[in-house]
């Protein structure tokens, strides 16, 4: 079906967008490119993707109203590029774009490789000289430690992701007992399952929810409070994004705590919450600021106030014991989710450009001479359309994972 073209109610001189990335795949790429590029292109706005590591770039974003480079640390290939496309191109907004707070290194602890990475982010966004983040604190941030002007726009759900969702909404769901899962999607959230574990151990083994399951989705390693529920624990590895929706569909409730500092944990996008949401599962999150922007409380979704195990056991509890809750609030979330489309996503970042092309950028506080490190080409293309990066695991795969439960009461 064609998708007829709107007007773009936000920021009329906008054209063209062009986006500048260092990889071709991958969850930030499909978030922070991929879905406002479709957003964009329905809302008429031409938008381009190129390779950082191209030393022709600055002739290629010739006529781009703005120029977003997308968390790529500096190279001596794109501070070249950056200073030229600064020089030569005045009036288009230039700004750096991230889905996390990778640039601070006292926050995160980070040392040595880590930390080199993060300076080689501060770089290319002193480079850009000005920035924008997935969420306001990431903004705020940068704003404070780089005193460069900044502002958010929102994560959202690409249409590819909204298409796999209601497909795996339409098929049944797999009986079996009530499932309680964690998903990990970059290795990040290890320690915030090994942090919850005894609490989700000991509420499993309670005469009470005796017969819930516990599916841990990309983890490393296995807490050894989960290792003693045997059977009723279950591991899944890493997959790719087209898949996830169908095992989220699966499950009855999704957790996701988050044990950073409150510095780091403001930065992180309710990712979570849009994936579970979109096929209509409940979240059960830590309230940082990102989630408590998202989520209406007991209405599409819940939330825990406390950093607590006692807090996140007598929250879990609740919603176990409560499965018409639970589905209600699934439902709803899949109606909240709806509203965090491409088009919001795209409508969110052309108000920040509108904001920022009204900011004073700073004076270049980095020149390309003091970045060391040299850019290496891409070896495919970067496309707007998001790739598959795994072997596809398939419906018979869940089924087999699922046919290993043990026998207990269906929910």
């Amino acid at each position: 079906m064609r998708i007829p073209k709107v007007e773009n109610p936000y920021s009329p001189q906008v054209r063209r967008i062009d986006f500048v990335v260092d990889t071709v795949e991958g969850a930030p790429l499909r978030y922070r490119v991929q879905t406002p590029i479709a957003g964009l292109e329905r809302r008429g706005i031409l938008a381009l993707v190129h390779d950082a590591a191209d030393p022709e770039l600055p002739g290629k974003v010739v006529g781009a109203d703005a120029v977003i480079v997308f968390r790529v640390p500096a190279t001596r290939v794109l501070a070249r590029s950056l200073a030229k496309i600064r020089e030569q191109l005045p009036d288009t907004i230039l700004a750096f774009d991230i889905d996390d707070a990778l640039f601070d290194v006292e926050s995160n602890g980070f040392a040595g490789e880590a930390a080199e990475f993060a300076i080689r982010y501060q770089e290319t966004v002193l480079l850009c000289g000005r920035m924008l983040g997935s969420t306001e604190a990431i903004a705020n941030l940068a704003q404070t430690q780089l005193g460069v002007p900044s502002a958010p726009f929102r994560n959202g759900v690409h249409p590819a992701q909204m298409e796999l969702s209601e497909r795996a909404r339409r098929r049944p769901r797999v009986p079996g007992p009530v499932r309680v899962a964690m998903f990990d999607g970059s290795g990040t959230h290890g320690p915030g399952l090994s942090w919850l574990s005894p609490a989700i151990a000991e509420l499993l083994r309670s005469r009470r929810h005796r017969g819930v399951h516990f599916w841990a989705f990309g983890a490393h390693s296995c807490p050894e409070p989960l290792g003693e529920l045997g059977r009723r624990f279950h591991r899944v590895p890493f997959m790719d994004w087209k898949d996830l929706p169908m095992w989220m569909r699966q499950m009855d409730l999704v957790l996701a705590p988050n044990m950073d500092n409150p510095t780091i944990a403001d930065t992180k996008s309710a990712l979570k919450w849009l994936e579970s949401g979109a096929v209509g599962v409940p979240t059960l999150a830590q309230a940082t600021r990102p989630y408590r922007e998202a989520v209406t409380p007991n209405v599409d979704g819940a939330l825990v106030g406390q950093r607590t195990l006692d807090a996140w056991t007598e929250a879990m509890d609740r919603q176990l014991s409560q499965p018409a809750e639970r589905r209600r609030m699934g439902k709803n979330a899949l109606r909240s989710v709806a509203r965090h489309s491409c088009e919001a996503v795209a409508d969110d970042l052309l108000r920040s450009l509108s904001d920022l092309a009204v900011s004073s950028a700073p004076v270049l506080s980095v020149s390309p001479g003091q970045v060391f490190v040299e850019g290496t080409p891409l070896e495919s293309i970067p496309t707007a359309t998001p790739l598959r990066s795994k072997a596809p695991l398939g419906r018979r795969a869940i089924l087999k994972a699922l046919a290993g439960e043990a026998r207990t009461p269906a929910r």
